[in-house]
């Protein structure tokens, strides 16, 4: 019997996974999982300075360090305000980590990935090695890859490269591209392979012929937390797969140590606001929607404070050594 009062209008997540199931047998379903799934709590810790978010064009320092100030003053690391995202995201961010893995199972058959790892059977970790082939402690074949985890006290920054090949002395970090990706990191070539809905995929990723701005800065940061940690990594490569034709493209930066100097200074001001009573850094736009996500100021609050002029200047330039080598499927 149909429930006629009492309930109202599916609204928010609850009409997401409603939604999701409508007019299918099984997708739906499997939908309404990946949205519940997505909706657990975080398991990224959001009390540190992410070296993916210093390398945006737009990244707001001071959206970062009142995201920092938050799970202080609530003591939980991974607080993070609750967020929706469409099945149709979810399904690129796993398209994304299937690449991933593929070239790390790949590297690691070949005895070449170097990192952490650990059992997923009794959680023993394994530090700074190459995959061994069992857990000493039970036996297990089972061991999955944890990647290079890199880290600054200094900087309060913290994150994972890909992984690392040891005797190139490189980085390596693997980028899934989709016309999605052309268009916010590089919009001139997508605006020139575009016609109105009608996108020219191919001659797009004949286009690129280096690594896009954001992942070179995120690599230089990977680099400089290397120096800091006395890893002996000096280069790092990137493979770049295109998610519509599987074409992978390789390239090589070196580190250049004076090209994340001013995201370090950034980051610096952000721990000197934290830990030393320091000015809030400025938003360079003068104030944003990442700015007031966690509600830690309002406006009236902020006054005239980051108008954006004191900000440092987020002017990159391109590194030395970035060496290009593509290679086509057959």
């Amino acid at each position: 019997m149909a429930i006629a009062k009492g309930w109202g209008t599916p609204k928010g997540k609850l009409a997401d996974y409603v939604n999701a199931t409508k007019g299918t047998i099984l997708v739906g379903d499997i939908q309404a999982h990946m949205l519940k799934e997505h909706s657990k709590p975080s398991t990224r810790r959001q009390d540190i300075i992410h070296p993916s978010e210093m390398a945006k064009a737009d990244w707001c320092p001071r959206s970062t360090y009142y995201r920092i100030q938050a799970c202080r003053d609530a003591d939980d690391p991974y607080l993070k305000p609750d967020e929706r995202v469409g099945v149709q995201l979810l399904n690129i961010f796993d398209e994304g980590h299937l690449i991933h893995d593929k070239w790390q199972k790949r590297l690691r058959d070949m005895g070449k990935l170097w990192g952490n790892w650990q059992c997923i059977y009794c959680k023993k970790n394994y530090k700074n090695c190459f995959g061994p082939d069992f857990c000493i402690k039970c036996d297990s074949t089972t061991l999955i890859y944890r990647e290079v985890p890199l880290r600054s006290e200094q900087y309060l920054i913290a994150g994972h490269a890909d992984g690392a090949i040891p005797h190139l002395d490189a980085l390596i970090e693997i980028k899934s591209v989709g016309a999605g990706t052309v268009r916010i990191e590089a919009p001139d070539i997508y605006a020139a392979h575009t016609e109105g809905q009608k996108i020219d995929l191919q001659g797009l990723w004949k286009a690129i012929q280096e690594p896009f701005p954001a992942h070179v800065r995120q690599g230089q940061l990977y680099l400089a937390l290397c120096a800091q940690m006395d890893l002996p990594f000096t280069k790092i490569i990137f493979i770049y797969e295109a998610k519509f034709n599987q074409g992978v493209k390789e390239f090589v930066v070196k580190y250049d140590p004076n090209y994340s100097k001013p995201l370090l200074q950034n980051a610096f001001a952000i721990v000197n606001a934290l830990d030393f009573g320091g000015d809030i850094p400025s938003c360079p736009t003068g104030t944003c929607k990442d700015c007031e996500k966690y509600g830690s100021e309002s406006t009236e609050r902020l006054g005239n404070e980051g108008n954006g002029s004191e900000s440092p200047s987020t002017a990159v330039r391109r590194p030395a050594g970035i060496a290009r080598r593509i290679v086509r499927p057959s």
